[in-house]
């Protein structure tokens, strides 16, 4: 499973648990399921599923999130599933199951809060035959949020009534440690990341013991490799560099070598 989704499981499971005693949340390895204390709430359950997308349950009811290759946006989705959960369990949906007999007919989830609801999906259901009579039940749940909605920061979007009601933007992954294998690819990280990643880098290289580096900065316009190149020269560890012949990146990638770390006392 990777960071990002792991985060939002650990974010849904802190969600929950602020509610107080309203909630009991059981967590396993790629899904936390919260069950409501009170007789007529509804269970939530969030799974990430075995290609990374990300399953929300109401009871029967249930919404999948498509993930996203560009971090950005793979954000917003997870953002947008955080959301969906906190509706569930802060009372701002609503689950009406209709049972005809002892089976669930239809199941019908409505966002707002009392007095606007709005009907968002409906599944089940069909053609009403000659069956036993139909009962509805309505099913709201009675978590609070740690703080009060700030209205203003909640913008409804059609296919998702609600977004925004955290006010927050989606949880941070967890650090991941670099592996130390002798190549830094910096196409995956801001410019602002650049110099904290690469002295990082550095010095986990040098206690390990791997003294080749390849930093791999792209060709462009040479800003990252001027970057790059401006760190290495200021640093006491680095023996030399040199840009990659054929077969090692071009001048898309710099060589470096590394001083050994001296033996302590």
């Amino acid at each position: 499973m990777d960071p990002a989704a792991g985060a939002l499981l650990g974010a849904v499971a802190d969600t929950a648990q602020a509610c107080g005693s309203a909630y009991i949340v059981r967590r396993g390895s790629r899904r936390v399921e919260v069950c409501p204390q009170a007789d007529d709430g509804f269970a939530v359950t969030v799974a990430v599923e075995d290609d990374g997308g990300v399953r929300v349950t109401f009871d029967r009811w249930e919404h999948r999130f498509e993930r996203s290759a560009d971090p950005e946006d793979d954000a917003d989705v997870l953002s947008l599933a955080h959301d969906l959960v906190a509706a569930g369990l802060w009372g701002r949906a609503r689950v009406r199951v209709e049972r005809r007999g002892e089976q669930v007919w239809a199941t019908t989830v409505c966002f707002g809060a009392p007095g606007r609801w709005l009907t968002f999906d409906r599944q089940g259901g069909g053609l009403r035959l000659p069956w036993p009579r139909v009962m509805t039940r309505t099913f709201v749940n009675h978590g609070r949020p740690p703080r009060p909605v700030d209205e203003r920061t909640v913008r409804p979007l059609p296919w998702a009534p609600w977004a925004g009601i955290r006010g927050e933007g989606p949880p941070e992954p967890e650090p991941q440690p670099l592996p130390v294998d002798g190549e830094l690819d910096l196409h995956a990280f801001s410019p602002k990341e650049v110099k904290p990643l690469v002295l990082e880098t550095i010095e986990q290289h040098r206690v390990e013991g791997v003294l080749q580096l390849r930093i791999i900065h792209g060709k462009g316009v040479g800003n990252l490799r001027r970057t790059v190149h401006a760190l290495l020269d200021r640093h006491p560890g680095v023996a030399g560099y040199r840009l990659g012949g054929h077969g090692a990146g071009s001048w898309g990638a710099t060589l470096v070598d590394l001083h050994p770390l001296e033996p302590g006392p």
